[in-house]
């Protein structure tokens, strides 16, 4: 099995400059992928290649919807 890397929910949010409990509300939205849950209590945790291919798409996403000027 390969090394799968975890992110914390602060890790995360550390990551996307934004609050934890933006990151807890966008789970709950289904709006960031590669969370999962784990322990007795239910922390969240999230799969680190899954949440860059994220970031990655919407750069994408932005440049694309990005119109030039002349």
């Amino acid at each position: 099995m390969s090394d799968i890397e975890v992110m914390t929910v602060e890790e995360v949010a550390a990551l996307l400059r934004i609050e934890p409990r933006t990151v807890y509300r966008k789970v709950e939205a289904n709006e960031i992928p590669g969370a999962f849950r784990v322990g007795q209590d239910g922390a969240i945790r999230f799969v680190k290649e899954e949440i860059l291919k994220w970031i990655n798409g919407q750069i994408q996403k932005g440049l694309s919807s990005e119109t030039i000027q002349p």
